[in-house]
């Protein structure tokens, strides 16, 4: 909540209850927080493709 701390799963089911969602929807939203402030911070990543892209 304000950025103090990530949502836990035991806060995602109290925010829940108090506001008639489903835990999962927190629980998301915080993953989906998580996501956007590693990306913005690492950029893209410079690694190698495990897959080939030729059209087979």
């Amino acid at each position: 909540m304000n950025g103090r701390a990530p949502v836990t799963s035991e806060m995602a089911v109290k925010l829940s209850a108090a506001f008639a969602t489903e835990a999962e929807f927190w629980v998301n939203l915080q993953a989906q927080h998580d996501l956007w402030t590693v990306r913005r911070k690492l950029g893209k990543p410079k690694v190698k493709s495990l897959v080939s892209r030729k059209a087979a």
